[in-house]
């Protein structure tokens, strides 16, 4: 992967021009993506077909969603906080009332202090 690509996954806009993200209910889907961003005319379609509008991630053993984007997996918690906030959190995102999938803007905090993998993923 190239050093481009991991600078622009870090950009907060990177997430809301790939996502959209509910505030109100805490779910990601994903966005239709341009033909220009694919290789060919049967991976735009394939992409468009299977996932534009779908909801985005998978639940992991660790009980959070994860979302792949570009070769790299994040939470969606960590994702939410982004797009909702406009920036990167300055430590880890952490579930307010413990729910790890409860990513409702309200529900996430921005928490300086390492959070303890038991606790929350970042």
């Amino acid at each position: 992967m190239s050093a481009g690509i991991n600078t622009a996954i870090k950009k907060p806009e990177t997430f809301a021009l790939l996502l959209d993200y509910n505030p109100l209910t805490g779910n990601l889907f994903w966005k239709p993506r341009p033909e220009t961003v694919f290789g060919s005319k049967a991976e735009f379609l394939r992409f468009n077909g299977k996932l534009a509008g779908k909801f985005a991630g998978t639940i992991t053993h660790r009980g959070t969603i994860q979302i792949g984007i570009m070769g790299q997996s994040f939470t969606a918690h960590h994702i939410a906080f982004v797009i909702h906030n406009g920036q990167q959190p300055r430590g880890g995102v952490v579930h307010i009332n413990g729910d790890k999938l409860d990513n409702r803007a309200f529900n996430l905090k921005d928490v300086l202090t390492p959070v303890s993998k038991k606790e929350d993923e970042a």
